[in-house]
């Protein structure tokens, strides 16, 4: 006994071709896909890499910083403290100027101006520069 079953030859029909056709275009979004989703893969381990990698570089910074922390707080308390006496300073001269002032005048206070520029003038014009 045979049997024959009819098998239509490729290319023929109409609907071989939308077959066809539906399995590359399918075939074609599968690989595109798991390319995306490879690559979303690779980003995600690439991520949690770097972020180890930072976390331990925070670490060993901090192991290192936290021993300096007492010398940094001296420093700290010690120019604050010098910035206060600057602000003082800052205070007191403009009130001893006036008082100078008010005291001798201000040709006096033009007069000792320029004495105290004359020391550097001096420097500066002895100066003598290496020849070349």
């Amino acid at each position: 006994m045979e049997i024959h079953a009819h098998v239509p030859k490729g290319g023929k029909t109409p609907v071989h071709w939308l077959l066809e056709g539906l399995f590359i275009v399918l075939s074609v979004g599968l690989a595109f896909g798991v390319g995306q989703y490879r690559e979303s893969r690779a980003d995600h381990e690439l991520a949690a890499r770097v972020l180890k990698s930072l976390q331990a570089e925070v670490e060993h910074n901090l192991a290192i910083l936290e021993p300096l922390q007492p010398i940094h707080r001296k420093w700290a308390d010690v120019l604050a403290k010098a910035d206060r006496t600057v602000q003082h300073r800052a205070r007191v001269g403009p009130a001893l100027a006036g008082a100078f002032i008010a005291a001798a005048g201000a040709g006096a206070e033009f007069t000792m101006n320029v004495a105290s520029f004359l020391g550097p003038v001096i420097v500066v014009a002895r100066w003598k520069l290496p020849s070349g």
